[in-house]
Formats: structure tokens, sequence, C-alpha cells
């Protein structure tokens, strides 16, 4: 009988080895799949957006973030996904449900779990109401939604809550997706692309604990290009990093591409929404530093730029794209009779309240909940007189 030959041997031994360390790493360091996200088979999903109960980060925050606390950022999610105290299912009597409803603005990430702009509009409407804790907000923001992911929460999800109020903030996302031809219009397009090889040697290989490994090892160690930069998600916050790498990219002179029309539709589906289950609503519209005029320090921290595929564009461009859109928020507030705390107009364009092109920073989001608070007060949508109760909701809505 014929003995393996040496090379066989040692191709089975490297095999043998490889095995034994891929079952080590996954049952005792297993290392999370980097492409996790990428590799999910589309499916008909009520909700496509959402943070899975009681899921928790922390940020280290870099030095000299404007307006962010050094040092660590706690973010968790209650029992049903969203910013806030758990939910109680059915609703306890005399409690007062708010929701907020919108993307990263909305989210604040790096606004810890105290100071969110959710928990800071609590503790404000309880004080205002004589120190009972009978109001509860809950912030459902959640980084890179667009109105068609609001509909989908808002339809699916937060009606069934017996909400009180919700608060709607939307813009910017939008506009992204638009300027990159990845909206309703072409989402076709988007979703037929098909995979390169590399990409599917990349995911093949990231199906294993030593390739995450090995992929770790050669993306921390290899030149990273700018679209993995914007993609990855750090413990630690990288914006000044992000911004360097926006100034690199090429600025185009043209406007960015907009869907005004298709904006006005979801708000209005969004407005459809509450007023079918008679829940008030107020409307937000999205605030900017693009194209400060009173600080000349904003624009070193801007890298949103970078969200648009084949080039940035310029900040004034950028600022008339926008303001398109919140105007259609302020048109539908005013044909609706619906609430709009327009943030845009009167939070300044500075680090003293954002720490980049558009998130808040402690004292932003300070700064939102107040203004919210006292809207709220003003349009009576929720009773402040002892007993807790609100008045007639469509009389508060108009």
């Amino acid at each position: 009988m014929k003995k393996p030959s040496g090379p066989l041997i040692g191709f089975v031994s490297v095999l043998v080895s490889l095995a034994v360390a891929e079952l080590f790493l996954s049952h005792f360091f297993p290392y999370p799949d980097p492409f996790a996200n990428d590799k999910k088979i589309l499916r008909a999903s009520y909700v496509p957006s959402y943070f899975p109960p009681h899921f928790k980060m922390k940020f280290e925050i870099e030095d000299g973030l404007p307006g962010v606390k050094p040092g660590e950022v706690n973010f968790s999610v209650n029992n049903m996904g969203f910013r806030g105290d758990d939910i109680t299912e059915p609703k306890p009597a005399g409690e007062f449900r708010i929701f907020l409803v919108g993307g990263s603005t909305t989210e604040c990430r790096l606004v810890d779990d105290a100071d969110e702009p959710g928990r800071e509009l609590q503790n404000l409407l309880n004080s205002k109401l004589g120190g009972t804790s009978g109001v509860k907000v809950y912030n459902t923001g959640k980084s890179g939604d667009k109105t068609f992911d609001h509909i989908a929460i808002m339809g699916h999800r937060l009606v069934h809550l017996e909400p009180d109020l919700i608060v709607v903030l939307a813009g910017i996302n939008d506009l992204i997706i638009a300027a990159n031809g990845a909206d309703y219009l072409h989402l076709s397009e988007v979703d037929s692309q098909e995979l390169h090889l590399g990409a599917l040697l990349k995911y093949a290989a990231t199906d294993f604990q030593i390739g995450r490994r090995v992929f770790r090892l050669v993306h921390k160690i290899g030149p990273q290009t700018d679209q993995q930069a914007f993609q990855e998600i750090s413990k630690q916050t990288n914006v000044r990093r992000q911004a360097q790498f926006r100034m690199t990219r090429p600025v185009s002179a043209d406007p960015p591409r907009t869907d005004i029309t298709d904006y006005r539709s979801n708000l209005l589906t969004i407005l459809g929404i509450a007023e079918a289950h008679r829940i008030p609503i107020i409307l937000m519209t999205q605030a900017s530093t693009w194209n400060s005029k009173v600080d000349s320090n904003v624009e070193q921290w801007h890298w949103m730029g970078r969200a648009f595929e084949k080039h940035t564009y310029r900040e004034d461009l950028l600022d008339t794209a926008l303001e398109s859109y919140n105007d259609v928020a302020r048109q539908l507030g005013e044909e609706s009779q619906v609430p709009v705390l327009d943030l845009a107009r009167v939070i300044p364009k500075s680090l003293e309240f954002f720490y980049d092109d558009c998130h808040f920073n402690l004292k932003g989001a300070q700064k939102v909940a107040s203004l919210l608070s006292e809207l709220i007060v003003q349009k009576y949508l929720v009773h402040l007189p002892a007993g807790g109760t609100k008045r007639d909701s469509g009389a508060a809505a108009r």
C-alpha cells in the first residue's frame, strides 16, 4: 500500500488545524461578522429598520468633539427597541405617551441615555405638570431611517402602543438617498445589482471566525477606502477623521438631486396615519450647520458630504436642497393645521448646538427638548391642570 506523500499529509494537517481553530474560536471567542447586515436576505418585513430589545452600545468620545461629554457615552434601548423606559402593555391608566420618530438626528446616539432628547423632554413635561410622572417619552429614532421607515414604524408598531402624541423629524436622509439615486424611484435599480466575485469571496470568507479575524487585521493595517471608512461603525467616534476624508472628495458645482414630490407624499401618509388613529402629531424641520454664517469653525467637523456616492456638493447647495425638504413640512403643517417646530430656523448653525453637519450635542438635545416642551404646552397637547388628562385630540391638533 502506497504511503501518503509529504505534501498531502501537510495539506490534511493544515485543514485539521484550521478546523480545530475554527471550532475553538467559535465556541470560546466568537467574533461578529463584519458583513452580517449585507448578507441578510431581503424579506417582506413590516419594519425593516429597528433595534432589537435591550440593545446596548458604549461610545468612547474622541478628544475635542464639540459639545459632547468626554469619556464614555451609554446608548441603550428598552423592551421595544426604543430609547426610554420599558413600555408596559396595555398602557397603564394615567400614562401620557409621546413617541419621537426620525433618523440619527432624533436618535442622538452620542448623547447619553440620561440626557437624550426624549428623556429630557419627559423630565421637562413632568416638571411642568407639577412633579408628576405621568408623561413617558419614547425615542424611536434610528440612524439612516427615511420617511418610508417612519411610515412602517408608525403604521405597524406605534399605533398599537396607544400614542397620545407623535413627533416626527425627517429630511436629511431622504435628501441623501435622492441625491444617490437610491430613493423610491430607483429602488429596483439598487436591488437588481449583482455582487462581483470579490464581494462573494469576501462574504464567504467572513462566514468563518478565522476569516473574520484576517479581514479585521487587514482592515486595520491596510489602506482604507473612503467607502469602508464611511460604513464602519466604531465604538470610538471618528468624526474628525471622517471630516478629513470628506475634504479630499471632489466637489460638484451642480446641486444635489431631490425628490420633493415623493417626500411630500410620504409626509402626507404619515399625517394620514396619525389622523386615522386620532393621534395628535407635530412635525419638526431638519436643522443643520451647512452654509453657516455664524460659526466659521463648523465646516472642519462636516463629514456627511461623504455620504454622497460620486462626489460631495457645495454647502450652500446642500443647505438650499435641505430647505426644500423643510419647506414641504412647513407647507403641510399649514395646510393640515398641524403644529410645526421649525428647528431649522430657530437653532443657530453653530457648534454650540451641533457636533457635526446635523447631529445635536448635549446642549442641542436640551434645546430641542425645551422648544418641544414649550410647543406642547402652548398647543395644549398635554393638559397641565391636576389630573394629567389631555384635551380632545382633534382640538389639540387644530
